[in-house]
């Protein structure tokens, strides 16, 4: 569905359902000019793309966002640095991990940069320059098998109380090993 429909779906919907527009909130071209509105209109245009897990995560975002603020009929010129360290709070008090943050902020960085490409606002107001991601950018341990792991089960010495099942599962654990990580869907 293109932009413009999809729009147009929203806005009959909105209307049957009682709300109440004014031209002011929207660009020629339909576009929602405030922060909810915008990052709701972002998630359904990844959903009529069939991007489902990114529209997923813009939908966590947004009920985020509204948990933490309440109403997110603001202009893009409020996302300041007070209004991050008030998100990165709510997050903080969440308990949230560090990568979680990091990806949280990465689409509020995304949906800020798209409103800058609709003329929504100016560079000049980038806050992103000030407030510093990177601190949440953090790598996690590998969690893979060790060589002499994969060697132990490679090498797993059969015993006559081995099931068919199990040998099978070594069997094709090996291959696939030694096929480079060939996944066991393409096995199977």
């Amino acid at each position: 569905m293109e932009q413009s429909k999809l729009f147009q779906h929203d806005v009959d919907k909105a209307i049957k359902d009682g709300a109440v527009f004014s031209q002011a909130d929207y660009t020629e071209d339909g576009i929602p000019m405030h922060i909810g509105p915008f990052l709701s209109y972002q998630e359904r245009l990844l959903r009529s793309n069939q991007q489902f897990g990114n529209a997923v995560v813009y939908r966590t975002v947004l009920n985020d966002l509204l948990a933490c603020f309440g109403d997110l009929e603001l202009p893009f010129s409020a996302i300041d640095v007070p209004w991050l360290e008030r998100y990165e709070g709510y997050l903080m008090i969440r308990g949230v991990s560090n990568t979680t943050k990091y990806n949280r902020f990465r689409i509020v960085r995304a949906v800020w940069n798209k409103a800058l490409v609709e003329g929504l606002v100016s560079y000049g107001r980038y806050p992103f320059n000030d407030f510093d991601l990177s601190k949440y950018k953090c790598s996690t341990k590998q969690k893979g098998l060790t060589q002499k792991d994969i060697k132990l089960v490679i090498n797993y010495p059969y015993t006559t109380h081995d099931t068919k099942l199990t040998r099978l599962a070594i069997q094709v654990f090996a291959f696939s090993y030694l096929c480079g990580g060939l996944p066991f869907a393409t096995i199977c």
